[in-house]
Parts: C-alpha cells; structure tokens; sequence
C-alpha cells in the first residue's frame, strides 16, 4: 500500500499547478459562456497542456467520432421523441395499438 501512496516531495507543488489549470480554465469559459460544453473544455485543455500527445491527425480522427457519436445521440433522441408521440397517441385512443 505505502508504494502507491505519494511522498511529500511528489505532491509539493501540484497545489500551484492545479490553481493554475482552474485558473485557466476560468479564462476559457466564464461565467456567462454557459454553451461551451464540458468535453469541449476537457478537448481545449487536453490541446493545450499535452501538445506532444496529438497531432492534425489525432485531432481530425478525434472530431470526427465527435460529429459521429452526436449524430447518433441525435437520431437516437429524436427516435425516443417519435416513440414517446406515438405512445401517448395510443393512450389516447388516436392511434390502434398493434
């Protein structure tokens, strides 16, 4: 157990790197700039501290299964909607059962 506990001299410092990361992320999305969302934070901060970790590759394959996996939360949320319709319909009596 002691060898997955971090010494002091492994925690000294992170405080300062912590506040700043906050502080930065602060910068980027104020208060008022409700629409950005949490994984595009989480995106612009993992560009930006880990450069050396992606490329315009990574980056293109990345943002492509982005615009993939929103397509598909999309159709899925609008499938549930037209379920949803069809359902009260059919409490309603508008619509036969099947």
């Amino acid at each position: 157990n002691s060898a997955l506990t971090p010494t002091r001299s492994e925690v000294e410092g992170s405080e300062a790197d912590c506040e700043r990361v906050f502080s930065e992320c602060r910068s980027l999305m104020p208060y008022n700039r409700g629409s950005m969302t949490p994984i595009m934070l989480e995106a612009i901060m993992m560009l930006r501290y880990s450069p050396d970790l992606w490329d315009e590759h990574t980056i293109a394959m990345a943002f492509s299964t982005v615009i993939k996996e929103a397509r598909e939360d999309r159709l899925a949320a609008k499938g549930e909607r037209k379920l949803q319709r069809r359902r009260k319909m059919q409490r309603k009596g508008i619509l036969a059962l099947p």
